[in-house]
């Protein structure tokens, strides 16, 4: 039975825990569906676990029927208002996600969804760890993940991401274990980043290290027993587009592996939320003060500085024919690079004839496989499983 504020004071602190509640349920509303600083970081959290706002629905389903038993219209008001807004903060995401997986012929778990929005792995005990290169004196280690499947087989070399400045080779323990269940063998390799090199130097030293990671990975095969013709880069944020980079700008002298091995043909390259066009990164409409910082860092100064540094590192700089195959992953909400970034890749690569296969997620931010149980990941390791049996 729900019962009656009997007093004024109670009237009024009713009145006031809703009207609180209205203000948290609106900030939330406007967080997912409008990403700004200084709120950007909120957004980015209720785009990966938006079930936590389903706390304010039913808080304020509890105020409004205490309003309703009192007749306190304002509260009443304040409270339907917290419903609505925290309701459509959770559903509008969640439908939008649910209707693409449904359009891909996805297979999504309802139960997953609700059973583990908070759920996250310890990174697997790799088979084996070995030190790849070291250049300038700097240790590059790589760990190995060998799968089940008998024989030569194929390869997936990871590269994560941080900005080019954080991040660890340990990132990504779910991904890794989906790929070797799927029968690939996993190598995830260190690479030299902004704080181990001379200011400046940083992007084409993080170049350098991930094709040497490939070229040591295809030159290493036999002794790991896979096949080096079936070699796929996967990356993350800065890593998918180090690992663009690797496949698309193999034999360019300008951009040689860190170490003396010949550089291999990789089979595909899967993109998640990489970067693709640095110059438009900072003077496009989605340019914002912390990406022009990251690669104010990177870049060693300004775009109007060093022009040439930015497009050089662009993929989409160097998208051109008989480029391995591409799958691209985005969230139609990243705040931290702009889904324009990979709508224009994918523009390049179709005019190039490239084969590639694009997913963009409705209401998902930057790094939304944060939550591996969400809708945007379900579907996105759909997309993954179907590219890498075609094309891995």
């Amino acid at each position: 039975m729900v019962s009656r504020p009997r007093t004024r004071a109670g009237r009024r602190v009713l009145t006031s825990v809703a009207a609180g509640l209205a203000v948290l349920a609106v900030v939330a509303c406007f967080a997912m569906f409008v990403s700004v600083q200084p709120i950007a970081w909120l957004s980015a959290e209720l785009r990966h676990r938006p079930l936590p706002a389903l706390v304010l629905t039913m808080l304020g389903l509890m105020v409004a029927g205490i309003a309703v038993a009192g007749r306190r219209l304002l509260a009443l008001v304040l409270a339907g208002l917290c419903v609505l807004t925290s309701a459509l903060t959770v559903l509008v995401p969640v439908l939008s996600q649910a209707g693409a997986a449904a359009d891909a012929h996805a297979e999504v778990s309802v139960g997953e969804f609700l059973g583990e929005p908070f759920g996250s792995a310890a990174e697997p005990e790799p088979t084996s760890t070995v030190r790849y290169a070291a250049p300038g004196g700097h240790q590059l280690r790589m760990d190995f993940w060998r799968s089940e499947v008998p024989g030569k087989r194929p390869a997936v070399l990871y590269l994560h991401g941080g900005a080019w400045r954080a991040g660890e080779r340990g990132d990504a323990p779910r991904w890794k274990q989906l790929l070797g269940q799927r029968g690939f063998d996993v190598f995830a390799a260190d690479y030299r980043m902004a704080g181990d090199v001379p200011e400046g130097t940083a992007w084409r030293a993080s170049i350098a290290d991930a094709k040497c990671a490939a070229a040591w990975v295809a030159a290493n095969a036999d002794d790991f027993d896979i096949d080096p013709n079936r070699i796929t880069v996967f990356g993350q944020s800065a890593g998918a587009q180090l690992a663009m980079m690797v496949a698309y700008t193999r034999g360019d002298p300008e951009f040689s592996p860190s170490c003396p091995l010949p550089e291999p043909k990789v089979k595909s390259v899967i993109d998640l939320y990489g970067p693709t066009d640095f110059p438009e990164a900072v003077t496009g409409p989605g340019r914002t003060a912390k990406q022009t910082g990251i690669l104010r860092e990177l870049f060693g100064g300004e775009l109007d500085r060093f022009p040439q540094r930015y497009r050089a590192a662009s993929p989409i700089s160097h998208i051109r024919q008989g480029l391995p195959p591409t799958l691209i992953l985005a969230g139609e909400a990243d705040h931290l690079v702009p889904v324009e970034q990979s709508r224009s890749l994918a523009a390049a690569l179709a005019g190039a004839n490239v084969v590639h296969s694009t997913t963009y997620l409705p209401f998902a931010d930057h790094g939304f496989d944060s939550n591996w149980s969400s809708y945007a990941t379900q579907l996105s390791r759909h997309e993954v499983t179907r590219f890498i049996t075609r094309h891995g």
